[in-house]
Order: structure tokens, then sequence, then C-alpha cells
């Protein structure tokens, strides 16, 4: 996905155990260097199905909070929980100041 022009960057990925899901998480920054987190956006998660890699889109959500895009960058996820439509996971903030911080993430898991 873009937002005004600018295209979200992979930022970072996990498989959803015992399936061939690739869950990722992709940044959007208005910043060349996207290294530096200086200037993000917005953060997406997204859901590739591994064994139709040819016939999928990926789905990818703008990750919000209090229904507002968040405007920090995540680089890391994992799963805690899924059902057969809620995957729960944990995303790992780091704006490269020299913190990182943890957020709970509730993705609808949608591959149609």
């Amino acid at each position: 996905p873009s937002i005004n022009g600018i295209p979200a960057r992979f930022s970072g990925a996990t498989v959803l155990p015992e399936e061939d899901i690739l869950l990722f998480t992709a940044s959007v920054e208005n910043d060349p260097n996207w290294i530096v987190s200086d200037n993000i956006v917005s953060s997406y998660i997204g859901i590739i199905d591994l064994n139709q890699l040819e016939n999928t889109t990926p789905v990818c959500k703008v990750i919000t909070k209090n229904n507002k895009a968040i405007q920090e960058k995540v680089e890391s996820i994992y799963v805690t929980e899924k059902t057969e439509n809620l995957i729960n996971l944990v995303g790992v903030i780091d704006n490269d100041n020299g913190s990182s911080k943890l957020i709970e993430i509730e993705f609808k898991k949608s591959i149609d």
C-alpha cells in the first residue's frame, strides 16, 4: 500500500503457527532514509497465503489506536493467540530514539 504516493516498506514478518500464512508489517515513512525512523506516516499489518502466491493480493490494514492510524514504525510481530477469524499479536515499535515499546494488535484474518 501507499499513502500520498509514498510506498510502504516491509519492516517485519512472522509465519502463522501451523499454517502457511505469512503475517508482515510495513511502514510508510516520509523520509528517503528508511533506516532512521524520523517521519512515520503509518504502519500496516498484512497477510499473505503462501500456498497461493500467484493468485493472492496481500490484505493490508492500517494499524490503529482509538480509530486513528498510529504514527510509529512497527518493526516486528509475534502471534500470541489465534482463532479461526482473529489473530492476537504483540508488536515491537522502535523509533530509533533509544526506546522501544510493545503494543497489542488484534487482526481479523481474511484472505478473501
